[in-house]
């Protein structure tokens, strides 16, 4: 689709890598950079196959990622930050109990950071939803109409 045989994206991550921060209040969150190689001939599920297995591998180095000490380097500058396209994905599919009370997030919202594009995927019970969440200063409502058109082409095309 890009026509670029590397990808660049930033993808959020949750920045509780301990077992001690999984109860903390307050946001550890930041979306960190990832360059995934693709080549014009790769199948739909090799190219996800690289994504996730690029996605493990930064999971474990998050809290060590400064923005500040890498902008020098050739890969970060200007690409990733200039581009600013990040991917996010949330369950809400757990219930919460309390005194014979169910609780289920119904919805959510958190910008902590401007992006140009953002591909929020949410799953709720038995539910994906995708969103597109963008600048419109930088993009117009035309252009993101059609990205989601070619969005569900691909979807379409991956699960056929």
């Amino acid at each position: 689709m890009t026509g670029q045989s590397e990808i660049a994206l930033e993808p959020v991550f949750h920045g509780r890598t301990y077992e001690e921060l999984h109860e903390t209040i307050g946001l550890l969150a930041k979306w960190l950079p990832i360059c995934c190689s693709v080549r014009g001939d790769f199948k739909f599920s090799e190219i996800l196959s690289e994504v996730n297995r690029t996605l493990k591998n930064h999971d474990q180095w998050q809290e060590y990622f400064l923005w500040e000490e890498n902008t020098a380097s050739d890969w970060a500058q200007p690409t990733l930050r200039d581009r600013q396209i990040a991917f996010e994905f949330e369950d809400w599919s757990s219930q919460y109990n309390s005194g014979g009370v169910n609780f289920s997030i119904d919805r959510q919202y958190v910008c902590f950071e401007r992006l140009k594009l953002k591909l929020a995927c949410i799953r709720q019970a038995e539910s994906l939803t995708l969103e597109f969440h963008y600048d419109p200063e930088i993009i117009d409502l035309e252009s993101i109409q059609y990205w989601g058109k070619l969005f569900q082409i691909l979807v379409a095309n991956a699960v056929n």
